[in-house]
C-alpha cells in the first residue's frame, strides 16, 4: 500500500482521552529500528503509540520474533477459559495479525490498525459510561 493512501493515526493525547494517561505505550526508535516495515508504519507506533483495551489488548511488547513484529497481546489468564493472543506486524507490508490458537487477519497495515484500535476503544469507554445503573459492571 503507498504511503499516500495510509490513514493518519491518531495522537497520542488522543488515545489518552479515552485510555488513560500511561495506558499506551509508544515504541523508540530503537525498538523499530531493524524492522522491514515502510517508514511512515514505524512513524506511527513512534509517535501514535498502542493502546490498552479492556479484552482486547492488554500489553503491548515491541519484540521481533521468527514469525512477525509483535506489537501487543491479550492474556485472560485468570479466567475460567484461558485465551491469549499476540498481535503482530508482517514484515515489509506491515499487515496485523492476530497469533493465537489459529493465525487471523486483522488489519492490512499497522496505521489502519492503530486507527482501529481508536475507533473500538473510544466506543468501548463511551458505551461503558453511559451504562445503565445495575447492568454489567
Amino acid at each position: 500500500m503507498a504511503a499516500d493512501d495510509l490513514p493518519i493515526p491518531p495522537t497520542l493525547r488522543e488515545l489518552e482521552t479515552w485510555a488513560g494517561a500511561g495506558r499506551v505505550r509508544r515504541a523508540t526508535e530503537l525498538d523499530v529500528a531493524t524492522w522491514r516495515l515502510p517508514e511512515p508504519q514505524k512513524a506511527a507506533l513512534i509517535f501514535s503509540g498502542v493502546p490498552m483495551i479492556e479484552d482486547l489488548v492488554h500489553g503491548v511488547s515491541f519484540q521481533t520474533t521468527p514469525m512477525m513484529y509483535r506489537l501487543a497481546y491479550f492474556d485472560d489468564e485468570d479466567k475460567a477459559f484461558h485465551h491469549a493472543w499476540d498481535y503482530g506486524a508482517l514484515p515489509d507490508t506491515g499487515e496485523v495479525r492476530e497469533w493465537g490458537r489459529q493465525t487471523r487477519f486483522v488489519n492490512s497495515t499497522v496505521n489502519h490498525w492503530l486507527c482501529s484500535l481508536h475507533l473500538v476503544g473510544t466506543w468501548v469507554t463511551h458505551s461503558n459510561r453511559h451504562r445503565p445503573l445495575g447492568r454489567g459492571r
